[in-house]
């Protein structure tokens, strides 16, 4: 798949982001919007390359986004803060995807929460 329809993927299924993946299923790179930030003329060009190698010109390598699935929620928001990213991989032992944890998913956790506490007798 080329990086142009990946986009195009991400803008018909509403999402902001997508997993790359190679041919053994592990997670390699990310696409995200955020991808095009910058883009110039010049690079356009770059639009048609695989989706994979599209990442690996344009950004860090992933693994540096990824947590296993026993971390705790103290590892995964200080992973959000050191990476400066939106989304996290939680990968298994092969490299390959089980979850995306967005964070949004966090806000909507740690609110729920906060309702329940707020709710909860005393």
């Amino acid at each position: 798949m080329s990086a142009i329809d990946g986009f195009e993927r991400m803008e018909t299924q509403s999402v902001s982001g997508l997993a790359v993946l190679n041919d053994e299923g592990q997670l390699v790179g990310n696409l995200s919007a955020s991808d095009l930030r910058g883009m110039g003329r010049h690079e356009f060009g770059d639009l048609l390359m695989s989706v994979e190698d599209f990442t690996l010109i344009n950004k860090d390598q992933v693994q540096g986004y990824c947590l296993p699935p026993d971390a705790t929620l103290d590892c995964l928001l200080q992973t959000f803060k050191e990476k400066r990213v939106h989304r996290l991989y939680v990968v298994d032992e092969r490299n390959s995807p089980m979850a995306v944890i967005t964070l949004t998913d966090v806000m909507r956790l740690l609110t729920q929460t906060s309702l329940v506490c707020r709710l909860a007798p005393f």
